[in-house]
């Protein structure tokens, strides 16, 4: 949690059968912060789905193309209050949360293998709460540093075990801990490899169909009238943009395996980024977005152009028509000002 004029985390380990028993510290973070040790280790065709489900804690994944990583559990813990200065809250929070680096074993590591500390979680559109009760689980933001992580690509597959070092612990005791914990979490998922894969709790072809499932989907009416509200408010030019969206709302018989959905996600769309972040058991948010707006990586900003797109005509003389039609509209033209 952050406070309005110092950063204040709430540091924890959740208890997996790997992760040590819960630590909590609610004080103001000073001085240099903590010191987070790693113990990592090559494990190849270990699966990211076995791995999760595996994990009754906080967890979360996230891939684009061949490249993935999930994590469980959650060293730190950084939210924001409200308001439009929540991105350098967290940017400052994250900061303080680690101090001096910790010790990483083994100590001649390749970087790839001993990767780095991240964050992982995000924002919610609004700088203020709002009164829906589908996001309870997730304030204006949240990010977690994890206690263990599994990376993939097309290199292999690393895992990552990680502890707070705790005053008076000695190097060596904290060096055996981790490497138990490395060492049984890799057994697991050794096994999962040699057995035959276990059937997850609802399979696809399990899954039923859109018109056998009850379904409640939000008003017409209410959404007419939202519709009329926006129009009101952009032409009285109190606002630019608003993007609505209606709900459907989906309750199936029997439970769904968050982790069985997320695979056929990720197998159903190899090219897309697919998500998932499941902070505390029984509240996750999922999905695969076709494309990623912006991305910082190792201080390189990239960002998706995608203003002035529209279906492609089914002869020359309806192409030109929808050319012209994009030439013409003020939205697309200003979109596309922006992206070049």
């Amino acid at each position: 949690m952050l406070g309005k004029d110092r950063a204040i985390t709430d540091v924890r380990t959740t208890p997996t059968p790997w992760h040590e028993e819960p630590f909590a510290q609610r004080e103001p973070l000073t001085g240099a912060g903590l010191r987070v040790a790693t113990v990592c280790l090559e494990l190849p065709g270990a699966s990211p789905l076995e791995f999760l489900r595996g994990a009754p804690g906080a967890r979360g994944f996230w891939a684009r193309g061949e490249r993935w990583i999930a994590h469980t559990g959650a060293l730190a813990v950084v939210t924001a209050d409200p308001g439009p200065d929540r991105f350098r809250q967290v940017r400052d929070a994250a900061a303080g949360v680690v101090g001096e680096p910790g010790p990483t074993w083994p100590a001649d590591a390749d970087p790839r293998l001993a990767g780095s500390l991240r964050f992982y979680g995000g924002f919610s559109f609004q700088d203020e709460p709002g009164s829906s009760h589908l996001w309870l689980g997730f304030p204006l933001a949240l990010f977690h540093l994890p206690a263990v992580e599994l990376e993939g690509d097309t290199e292999g597959v690393r895992l990552r075990v990680r502890a707070i070092w705790k005053t008076g612990e000695g190097e060596d005791a904290l060096r055996q801990r981790l490497e138990t914990r490395a060492s049984e979490l890799a057994e697991r998922l050794g096994r999962s490899l040699l057995e035959a894969p276990s059937a997850p709790s609802l399979s696809l072809d399990q899954v039923p169909t859109s018109a056998e499932l009850p379904v409640i989907v939000s008003d017409r009416s209410v959404w007419k009238a939202s519709v009329e509200r926006v129009l009101q408010a952009i032409a009285a030019r109190r606002v630019v943009k608003v993007v609505l969206a209606r709900t459907l709302d989906v309750r199936p018989r029997v439970d769904i395996d968050p982790i069985t959905v997320l695979g056929h996600l990720w197998e159903a769309n190899r090219g897309t980024h697919v998500f998932f972040f499941e902070p505390s058991p029984g509240q996750a948010v999922l999905g695969a977005a076709p494309e990623t707006i912006a991305t910082l990586r190792r201080g390189m900003f990239r960002a998706t152009a995608v203003a002035g797109s529209i279906r492609p005509g089914t002869s020359e003389e309806e192409q030109a028509v929808l050319a012209d039609s994009l030439l013409l509209s003020d939205k697309d033209r200003a979109e596309h000002r922006v992206a070049v």
